[in-house]
């Protein structure tokens, strides 16, 4: 798949958690599909690829949905490189390994944003609520990249001829 694809796919997944997942059935799940895209597109395309794209998506999500420039970006690139940096390690690429670290990158990317809101001193939340919402989040994560990980294994794997930097291994 093309990386404007998968921008465009990242799009749609923003549109997708900021419109469908705040509605009133929806609403206790809310999972955060731009971490599980960025992470899916670490696993399978590398981690070039999804710091780029999570820069970029992340840039559009503080522009139309934050309060202040920057922690979107970072975090999303952060994971994208991070998490790419990670799957390289392994040399064993199974799906709980994928699980496990969706897992751990989801708690990361919540208490890193915890963070940099707190150092600017925008939040007056405890860090037990943060706890508690990265745990729910954490689960919901889990369970919605079990049903995402068949579509992505379909349309994520790398074309020869679209390669943007990632390296098969």
């Amino acid at each position: 798949m093309r990386p404007i694809y998968l921008f465009l796919m990242m799009l749609l997944g923003l549109i997708l958690q900021a419109t469908v997942f705040v509605q009133k059935p929806f609403s206790w799940v809310q999972p955060n599909l731009l971490v599980l895209i960025v992470l899916f597109i670490a696993y399978f395309r590398g981690q070039f690829l999804a710091m780029m794209l999570g820069i970029s998506v992340g840039l559009v999500q503080d522009i139309v949905f934050g309060s202040f420039l920057g922690m979107h970006t970072f975090s999303l690139g952060a994971l994208g490189y991070f998490a790419g940096s990670l799957f390289r390690v392994f040399l064993n690429r199974s799906l709980i390994i994928l699980i496990l670290n969706i897992l751990g990158f989801t708690a990361a990317v919540e208490f890193v944003n915890f963070g940099i809101v707190w150092i600017f001193g925008w939040t007056h939340v405890d860090l037990m609520t943060v706890l508690t919402n990265a745990v729910r989040l954490t689960i919901f994560n889990g369970i919605f990249a079990l049903f995402m990980y068949p579509l992505a294994e379909k349309y994520l794997p790398v074309d020869e001829e679209w390669r943007m930097g990632e390296g098969r291994f």
